[in-house]
């Protein structure tokens, strides 16, 4: 499932892998779901259905998602020999972080250059959108489509969640 998550169609392998599209037709629809019912039940707030509308339209969109998939990462620790001659040869370990979006499995070489332009993007944006998440009190649209992000970044978080509904039996 994690693999056909994050397989990009363009890609060609001798493996028979399937793409990401369906998985992400239904993570579209989980997500619809999950916000929309947060939203309803909301303790304190009592949002009538424009307000719930306007409110599931600004967290589910691909401008937003595209920045969650360049935000999320988990931290991936390598080992690599390294040699000096005073004390041989030792073994140097590494954390760093592992984006989201650089699990994309695919064979395109302009999937690849949109992914590293969006990704620069993405790290300049990135504290200004945060910001206006956590402090404005407008939602930060521009800031967003600044990014210019690529669909295909917001199908990658969304074919994620539809992998966790199948692997969790919609639970």
């Amino acid at each position: 499932l994690r693999v056909e998550a994050l397989t990009h169609a363009s890609y060609q392998s001798d493996l028979p892998t399937v793409s990401y599209e369906r998985m992400e037709f239904l993570g579209d629809a989980v997500l619809d779901m999950i916000v929309t019912d947060y939203l309803y039940r909301l303790p304190g707030k009592r949002y009538s259905p424009g307000q719930i509308h306007l409110r599931k339209m600004a967290v589910v969109n691909a401008h937003f998602l595209a920045a969650m998939c360049l935000r999320a990462h988990t931290t991936a620790s390598a080992e690599m020999p390294r040699w000096t001659p005073k004390q041989g040869v030792q073994i140097q370990r590494t954390e760093e972080p592992m984006y989201l979006w650089q699990c994309l499995l695919h064979t395109s070489v302009p999937v690849l250059d949109e992914l590293q332009v969006v990704s620069s993007r993405g790290t300049s944006g990135r504290e200004r959108i945060e910001h206006d998440l956590m402090h404005s009190l407008t939602f930060p649209w521009a800031p967003l489509m600044s990014l210019q992000a690529p669909k295909f970044l917001s199908d990658m978080v969304e074919s994620v969640l539809g992998a966790v509904y199948v692997d969790t039996h919609g639970d």
